[in-house]
């Protein structure tokens, strides 16, 4: 926007004309001249009387430069136009920042166009530090095609005489109001009264509290509606002039309620007194809450069992908890006398570095350290310190608080339990037993020594894998195996077997097996200890026994027959011709004679065939029971029956012959202590290479639980392991004993039979 059709010089004269114009003629000449331009040059009307500094400006926005005055706008303020040029923001550097804002909004909507004129008061800093307000007013002198401002025209009067004074009005009005405010506010009522206690006057606080009229509360006393806590006093003082007391109370509404309030009374001139009340309930219940935390924490303080020290800045104590007392055996004046450091034991003291650390501002406000006291008699206690220091505030200097715990009784005990643990390590290296920690999956966790001596395997092999995937377990075995875990976790304390084991080479080890379980708090298990002893060249030793103690047997048994019983026999038939040649009593006597000799014949018979393996040995396991059977009911006269349902013999002699002990050795106990009526042994098949024996009797029970065996049962247990058997006896709910082997078929070993069935006459 141009000043009109004319050339460009032209425009610079009236553009100059026009400054002249603004900054040295009153509105009124301003606007009588041209009056062409009247409308056009609005910043006329800007123009204020009194003004003794007045610059009028151009400004080129295209270039960002001054075109006109800019000395003299500069000088204002004590720079030059290249100095301020050279400030971050040029001329907005200048401007107080509480103004800029409103500055820059007004600039950029005169440069759209949205407005015609600016008129901003501001504040300026000058080069000596001073502040100048300013009126800045300014408009386009010329716009583009577009409408965008491209050189303006301002004028800048310094106004900071007239501003100061109209500040200062401001000012007094805004104070007073705020002390109006602050006096509603900070108390809850406000009463004037006499030298009597007559109330003159209540403030609208004081009515809204207490539910009164102004004309309700005129000249009644005081005490009508503020109660004082005056001590022994009935009435209150008068305070003197100026005199402040300050004293507690309740508000009596009119309601009947009360409210606790602090009063304040100043005596006023006139013998008129200044009343106020603040409502104080808050404030009494943080003083409660305050006196029951500082209350609480005296107790902890007290009370406490670990020992308390609070220390100042330079480690100095300034007091200490009894327990801290009885710990030392200091008394508390010797204490205070001492620093933090002298408690301590100097071998085991923290370094200065650790005390600065405590005492710096910055650092972590709680640290933990063991340390050693220093007993008064010379002892040494192991103690947990946790140090807290509190730094430094306007009203107090920092202090600190260091509580030791007594730990001699933990750190003996973890020097016990280390022992313990180191002891437990050696036994657990250097025992020749195996053992083996599995966890309740089945994975190994961990073996001992003896385990990677006896099987061949290394530790590292093993770890990690399952106990069935091992390889240290015979195939055949591993039911057995998971049926011992399972009865662990029913809740047996230990199961124990005789089981078979393989190398790593292959080879078969028999060994015997503790089977125990580690369990939590809440008694579910955690881990299983698998102990195991290789009796592999103890029961070789004692399968040769067996056989040593068979054979003799044997040799007795045959000594029997053949000597003992040929005698017997001898004997017999010369009693029997005896008898012949004898008459009457003598005869008699004779056939006496005779019948003992034959009844003790016949049991001499019977021992021999007991003692005997020819039974057995010239017979398969079938042939053998089925004569036990007849043998019970000829010889004790009791029903006996036996029955197989097994297709193929069981011929190895060494199976038979324990099988057939243990089903001989069930029927003399049974006969012994059960007195029965009937006894049912029996063969069957059980599942795919194993076969079952069970000797049956409806005698007397007994306890079948485990550990009260008597020396019966152990023999028929240990021949079942020899045997690689499981055996079990039981006592039916209905009555009598079962006893039951369930053995291995040895593949290789009898050949097809029919099957062996006898007509059952008894059935349990």
């Amino acid at each position: 926007m141009s000043l009109g059709g004319s050339s460009g010089d032209d425009a610079y004269l009236e553009e100059r004309a026009l400054l002249r114009r603004i900054e040295r003629q009153s509105p009124y000449e301003a606007r009588s001249y041209h009056s062409d331009l009247a409308d056009a040059e609005p910043l006329s009307n800007a123009w204020i009387e009194g003004i003794e500094e007045r610059v009028a400006y151009i400004y080129d926005l295209e270039n960002q430069v001054l075109v006109e005055n800019a000395e003299r706008l500069a000088g204002i303020y004590g720079y030059t136009p290249e100095e301020i040029s050279a400030l971050p923001e040029g001329w907005d550097s200048l401007i107080h920042s509480d103004d800029l804002g409103a500055v820059r909004a007004e600039s950029e909507a005169l440069m759209k166009g949205e407005t015609q004129t600016v008129t901003l008061q501001m504040r300026v800093a000058c080069k000596d530090g001073r502040w100048e307000w300013i009126q800045h007013d300014w408009r386009a002198l010329r716009r583009n095609a577009k409408g965008i401002m491209t050189r303006a025209i301002g004028l800048v009067q310094v106004i900071t005489p007239q501003a100061l004074s109209t500040q200062a009005l401001r000012n007094e009005a805004a104070l007073n109001a705020l002390c109006r405010r602050l006096v509603e506010e900070w108390v809850d009522g406000i009463f004037l009264v006499d030298d009597c206690w007559r109330i003159l006057f209540a403030n609208q606080g004081a009515l809204d509290v207490l539910g009164y009229t102004q004309a309700e509360l005129h000249s009644r006393l005081i005490s009508h509606v503020l109660s004082m806590e005056l001590g022994k006093k009935k009435v209150p003082t008068l305070p003197k002039s100026f005199q402040k007391v300050t004293l507690r109370g309740s508000h009596l509404p009119k309601d009947g309620s009360k409210q606790k309030v602090e009063i304040v009374l100043r005596r006023l001139p006139g013998e008129r007194v200044l009343v106020t009340t603040r409502d104080i309930r808050e404030q009494l219940a943080a003083e409660e809450f305050t006196r029951r935390q500082a209350a609480y924490y005296r107790g902890l303080f007290e009370n406490n069992p670990s020992g308390v020290a609070v220390f100042d800045t330079t480690l100095l104590i300034t007091k200490v908890n009894p327990a801290l007392r009885r710990m030392l055996g200091y008394t508390d004046k010797q204490l205070t006398q001492m620093r933090i450091p002298d408690l301590l034991e100097s071998q085991n003291r923290p370094p200065d570095e650790f005390w600065k650390q405590v005492l710096e501002t910055n650092a972590k406000p709680r640290r933990e350290i063991e340390i050693t006291l220093k007993r008064r008699e010379g002892k040494s206690l192991y103690a947990h310190a946790a140090v807290t220091f509190l730094p430094d505030t306007p009203d107090e200097s920092g202090q600190g608080i260091i509580i030791f715990t007594d730990i001699s009784a933990r750190r003996q005990a973890e020097q016990d339990l280390k022992k313990q643990s180191q002891l437990n390590d050696t036994l657990v290296r250097e025992s020749a037993a195996m053992i083996g920690l599995v966890d309740v999956q089945g994975n190994i966790l961990k073996v001992n020594p003896a385990v990677e001596k006896v099987s061949g395997y290394s530790a590292k092999e093993l770890v990690g894998k399952t106990i069935w995937e091992s390889g240290l377990i015979d195939t055949e075995e591993i039911p057995r195996a998971k049926d011992r875990m399972l009865k662990l976790q029913e809740g047996a304390p230990r199961v124990n077997a005789i089981s078979r084991a393989r190398t790593k080479s292959g080879d078969l080890r028999i060994i015997q097996v503790h089977n125990t379980a580690t369990r939590n708090a809440d008694e579910q298990i955690e881990n299983y200890i698998i102990t195991a002893i290789d009796i592999t060249e103890q029961q070789r030793l004692q399968h040769h026994l067996m056989e040593a103690i068979e054979q003799e047997q044997a040799r007795i048994g045959h000594d029997l027959h053949d000597g003992v019983g040929q005698l017997l026999t001898g004997i017999g038939a010369l009693v029997e011709m005896l008898q012949i040649r004898l008459e009457g009593e003598e005869r008699t006597e004779a056939s006496r004679i005779h019948e003992l000799v034959r009844q003790a014949i016949q049991q001499v018979r019977q021992l021999s065939r007991n003692m005997s393996p020819a039974a057995i040995q010239n017979r398969d396991l079938a042939a053998s029971l089925h004569l036990l059977a007849d043998t019970v009911c000829n010889s004790f006269r009791r029903e006996c029956q036996f029955y197989s349902e097994l297709e193929v013999k069981v011929t190895d002699p060494t199976q038979s012959t324990h099988l057939f002990r243990i089903a001989q050795e069930a029927i003399n106990n049974a006969m012994r202590h059960g007195n029965p009526n009937n006894i049912l042994i029996s063969l069957r098949p059980e599942e795919p290479g194993k076969a079952v024996m069970e000797i049956f009797n409806d005698g007397l029970g007994f306890d079948c639980r485990p550990g009260s065996e008597g020396i019966g049962l152990r023999v028929m247990n240990y021949r079942a392991s020899l045997i690689h058997a499981d055996f079990s006896v039981n006592c039916p709910p209905s009555g009598g004993v079962r006893v039951t082997c369930k053995f291995p078929l040895l593949s290789g070993r009898g050949s097809p039979q029919t099957t062996t069935k006898q007509k059952q006459k008894y059935k349990p």
